[in-house]
């Protein structure tokens, strides 16, 4: 039988998707060091290779020039400055499209939230609580990645008094819910290196809670 096969004309190229190997995509991250996978698109003419832009002007575009073969699709990039960059690139294919430029962000964030202000429970006028039950609370410093730091204390606090019957020693309560978030965010700003590339996440708050809970048993008074 005869057929007719029209062929049109390869107009266009699809956009560059992304697999971050170092960091997870819409979580900030401490680390310098940004490797991530560019996935070509399909093309019916074939991917020639691609071009891109790593800065933190989300204005600057990738030049139409190849820069990398489709196979050299692994890059390795540095965040030498706090704050968002932004990697951007463009696929081209053997009819001599050019893709728009597709955009992944990298947030880079290495200043820690600031510290909380703790509201001290009331005392007499000898410098003993008032009475051997008492809350203690605090202002979280204005910051938009603080509930990891915040939270932990409380959590570990409810958990001690809730699962255990121990009675700490008062006035060392406050040291424990200042010093476990601040360990808490140096391993944050250290796991890729000391967790084999492992990330914290929101689950910090676990760790912190747990860390609380470590230091509420270390203070308890011993019959």
């Amino acid at each position: 039988s005869n057929r007719i096969i029209q062929l049109s004309p390869d107009q266009s190229v699809g956009l560059a998707k992304y697999s971050p190997k170092s960091f997870t995509l819409g979580k900030r991250s401490t680390s310098e060091k940004v490797r991530v996978q560019i996935n070509m698109p399909e093309d019916s003419s074939g991917v020639s290779g691609f071009s891109y832009s790593w800065s933190q002007d989300i204005s600057v575009e990738p030049k139409k020039v190849l820069t990398n073969m489709p196979k050299n699709n692994s890059l390795e990039l540095y965040a030498k400055e706090e704050g968002k960059w932004y990697l951007k690139v463009c696929v081209a294919d053997y009819a001599g499209n050019w893709s728009e430029a597709s955009v992944m962000e990298y947030h880079r964030d290495i200043t820690p939230p600031g510290m909380p202000n703790i509201i001290m429970p009331e005392i007499d006028g000898k410098g003993f609580l008032k009475s051997n039950t008492f809350n203690l609370t605090w202002e979280s410093p204005v910051d938009d990645d603080v509930a990891g730091y915040t939270y932990g204390p409380l959590l570990g606090l409810y958990a001690f008094g809730l699962f255990t019957n121990y009675r700490v020693k008062d006035k060392y309560v406050p040291v424990v819910a200042i010093l476990s978030p601040v360990i808490c965010y140096i391993l944050k700003l250290n796991s890729q290196e000391w967790l084999w590339g492992y990330q914290f996440g929101f689950e910090i708050i676990l760790l912190n809670g747990l860390l609380t809970c470590l230091g509420l048993f270390i203070i308890r008074k011993r019959k």
